[in-house]
């Protein structure tokens, strides 16, 4: 900055904009009226073409106020006469001049001009456009209405608590950053100028230090920087022109959506597709623990869509052809194309999503940004069975997807065990349950594929051999197979459309702590914690569930299994004896620090263990009940 002050008050910005806005208004008539204007003129005034010419130039590069407004006094004194002449009549005095200046500033100050070349076009209005409001796709988003010349869009940042834009202009630079709920710090030591300031109707900080300017303020929530080596006087001015971008948009009713295939998101916290390309039909649903991957098929071309729950991924990117950023929504996302392959990936808080194939690379960023999560529409409508009435044995368990064209034919029982048959001109298939058969034998011998899958949170096993495809599976102490010539992904979503017929509402009196973490079938869940515990993780495998809970450095965890045994540590415990859980006997084991209550309800073995005082870990077991 070499030394140099520069005055940025209010006042002194005001006046500053208004004879430089003025200059230009007068130099344009004056270049247009000069011939005609210096042959009415005595030879002792008359201004040289040439002289105009270097003004001008000057005016153009705008090198400096003060030099400019010297240099073109006499020029303005005569144009003044031609453009005003209607209004107001002028002498030949400095005081008359600045009579026009007063007279015309509040008009003036309104004056929106562009450069082109050697004129200046001049129009009337008041400039609120945003400067690339697409970028300010956030909630709550300020954008600027004022750039600038020259500088354009470089990087864009956005994270749940802060979004930074930074624009350029060779060397120079100008970031504007809105964060929320934050505080910041400036530098001011031995800085050129620090001055509080007004932007809009908040306090402000205007810092020019080492040919950096620095302007800051705050507004509700919001904490904003404007930052930049641009002169202080541009820097300034992008920070006054910050406005609410949805002030000044005009609001539009939401869209209303339609999900792609809505029924395949039957779990807790789903996103769906609202919009896949033309011919692309599903070809499979897949559950693992956490993940779930939803492929569609068009001939030769595919997409898989995945979510993952508490996840990390990496995103192979060496050789790619692009690797850019993309926003998708409020959040910011990875484009990577390689070998035909397009992936874009992004967290929508901490769900992991991904969608990536070798659909075309508009088409795959067209189906991210289409992503809705399901609870945001209207709920999704209640399953209806298949044929319901067929269901009549206790317990049972029903279709509610069967393809088209696919008729009921006859349903057989024999003890325990319970056979569906469906039929078509183009196939059959056969879906069995049988109660307390936990474990049953599959024929894999000379299968063309035999593969293990999830179904429903179970794992189960998908066996293609002979023109049929076998999927079999446990829940609890019920096998299930389908057994069909369907085509493997058709049979797999059958399975996964299995629902239990009728579900016993939970008993009035009580509430469940966390209830949506229950989401399998027969569970049990608590209803009363020890205060101050607050949930950890839950740990939800196949045959076995797992709910940790803490306060500090104390832990409760509540367990449930399926058709397992399971062994309590009991050497050298201190209280080792057996206790009432309802209508169940369990076991009571205090050891060291902590105590387990165990016991049985049917095949589920239940478990209550932690350091939290014995008393509480027992009336936490007294409080469990079925959920479902």
């Amino acid at each position: 900055m070499s030394g140099k002050i520069y005055n940025l008050s209010e006042k002194a910005m005001t006046e500053k904009y208004e004879d430089y806005v003025f200059t230009k208004v007068m130099a344009l008539y004056a270049e247009e009226e000069s011939a005609r204007i210096l042959s009415e003129i005595d030879t002792e005034n008359r201004a040289d073409p040439k002289e105009i010419e270097k003004i001008y130039s000057k005016i153009e590069r705008r090198e400096n106020l003060s030099t400019l407004w010297k240099y073109s006094r006499k020029l303005l004194q005569f144009a003044a006469m031609v453009v005003f002449v209607a209004v107001i009549s002028l002498s030949s005095t400095v005081v008359a001049f600045a009579e026009v200046r007063e007279a015309v500033a509040e008009a003036i100050y309104h004056l929106i001009i562009k450069d082109y070349g050697r004129y200046t076009q001049i129009t009337i209005g008041e400039s609120t456009a945003f400067i690339d409001p697409e970028i300010y796709t956030w909630e709550d988003a300020y954008a600027p209405t004022y750039m600038p010349e020259g500088f354009e869009l470089g990087n864009f940042s956005c994270t749940s608590s802060q979004q930074s834009v930074d624009y350029y202009c060779g060397e120079d630079y100008i970031a504007i950053i809105q964060g929320r709920n934050s505080t910041g710090q400036i530098d001011t030591e031995n800085a050129e100028i620090v001055e509080n300031l007004i932007i809009g109707d908040s306090n402000a900080l205007f810092v020019v230090k080492d040919d950096t300017t620095y302007v800051s303020w705050i507004m509700g929530d919001n904490m904003f920087l404007v930052i930049g080596s641009a002169a202080p006087e541009e820097i300034l001015k992008v920070a006054k022109s910050i406005k609410p971008l949805g002030h000044f948009k005009t609001e539009e009713p939401e869209e209303e959506y339609e999900f792609v295939d809505p029924g395949i998101y039957d779990w807790e916290g789903a996103y769906g597709l609202t919009y896949v390309p033309e011919g692309f039909n599903l070809s499979g649903v897949y559950r693992y623990t956490g993940n779930r991957i939803i492929d569609y098929k068009k001939e030769n071309e595919y997409f898989s869509f995945l979510q993952a729950y508490e996840a990390t991924a990496d995103v192979d990117t060496e050789g790619a052809q692009k690797i850019d950023k993309i926003l998708i929504g409020d959040s910011e996302g990875l484009l990577v194309v390689k070998n035909g392959l397009t992936t874009v990936s992004w967290y929508i808080k901490n769900t992991y999503m991904t969608i990536l194939g070798t659909a075309p690379t508009d088409e795959i960023i067209k189906m991210a940004q289409g992503i809705k999560p399901i609870g945001k529409s209207e709920p999704a409508e209640e399953y209806e069975f298949v044929d319901p009435e067929i269901y009549d044995w206790e317990g049972a368990y029903g279709l509610t997807f069967v393809p088209n064209a696919y008729y009921f034919k006859e349903k057989k029982s024999a003890g325990t065990k319970n056979m569906i048959i469906y039929e078509s001109d183009n196939g059959h298939f056969t879906f069995s349950q049988s109660t307390g058969t936990p474990i049953a034998r599959v024929d894999t011998e000379n299968a063309e594929n035999v593969e293990t899958i999830v179904i429903n949170e179970s794992e189960a096993l998908i066996v293609e051999k002979d023109g049929f495809v076998i999927i079999a599976w446990n829940n609890q102490n019920i096998f299930f197979s389908l057994r069909g010539t369907l085509p493997a992904d058709i049979m797999v979503l059958m399975a996964q459309s299995i629902k239990p017929i009728g579900k016993t509402e939970p008993a009035e009196g009580y509430e469940f702590v966390d209830p949506e973490i229950y989401t399998w079938n027969n569970a049990y869940g608590m209803t009363y914690l020890t205060k101050g515990f607050e949930l950890y993780d839950v740990q939800n495998g196949a045959s076995q569930k797992i709910i940790n809970y803490i306060d500090e450095e104390k832990t409760i965890t509540f367990s449930q299994a399926f058709n397992v045994t399971s062994h309590v540590d009991t050497e050298d415990a201190d209280i080792i004896k057996d206790i009432q859980i309802g209508e169940s006997k369990g076991l009571l084991v205090v050891k060291d620090d902590w105590s387990c209550v165990a016991w049985n309800n049917g095949d589920v073995l239940l478990k209550v263990r932690g350091t939290a005082p014995t008393e509480e870990i027992i009336k936490i077991a007294e409080g469990v009940k079925p959920i479902n």
